[in-house]
């Protein structure tokens, strides 16, 4: 495989992460990034110069659509943690109205 065909199918696969990001399909993602991963193993097998890899990357605007996926994947993991971290504040405030309640009938039958 050529250093040009593995360029192709790393941009491809990258295309198709990102819109498994936008359909919210984060296992999916995953797979397709190890598949990266495979490629830029193949890859290290070629023999190429570092100005074809540029030249080739520049083409196919590889460098752009990587930065668009790891912004995405950011944006995705922040949007993640604040839905998380909500969930353990709701729980939070449950537990905390939960032992207040208790704690007022215990002190009602005191009295």
């Amino acid at each position: 495989m050529s250093l040009r065909e593995c360029l192709t199918k790393y941009k491809q696969i990258t295309l198709q992460a990102m819109e498994c990001l936008k359909r919210d399909e984060i296992e999916d993602v995953e797979s397709l990034i190890q598949s990266r991963d495979y490629i830029i193993e193949d890859m290290k097998k070629i023999q190429y110069s570092q100005e074809d890899f540029k030249n080739i990357c520049n083409e196919y605007g590889i460098m752009e659509k990587e930065k668009e996926l790891f912004s995405m994947m950011n944006a995705k993991k922040i949007e993640v943690k604040r839905k998380m971290d909500e969930s353990i504040k709701a729980r939070n405030v449950k537990n905390q109205y939960n032992t207040v309640a208790t704690k007022a009938v215990f002190l009602a039958r005191e009295v």
